[in-house]
């Protein structure tokens, strides 16, 4: 994926590749497959996440 990875990105990422939207709000959001360890997306005050929080995200979603 290029470009930055942020919470709205991040839910649309992982919803095209079958990830849900189990709970969470504005700031906290949990990402559930069956068969897969849940996945919490912080909120980061808007901004894009760090470069080693996007490629853990993408690694826990089997997507890198």
């Amino acid at each position: 994926m290029k470009g930055t990875l942020n919470q709205k990105k991040a839910i649309k990422l992982l919803s095209k590749n079958g990830w849900t939207q189990a709970r969470g709000g504005k700031h906290q959001v949990k990402m559930t497959k069956p068969g897969c360890r849940p996945i919490t997306l912080p909120q980061h005050k808007g901004r894009d996440y760090p470069t080693g929080l996007a490629q853990a995200i993408l690694r826990q979603a089997g997507l890198r």
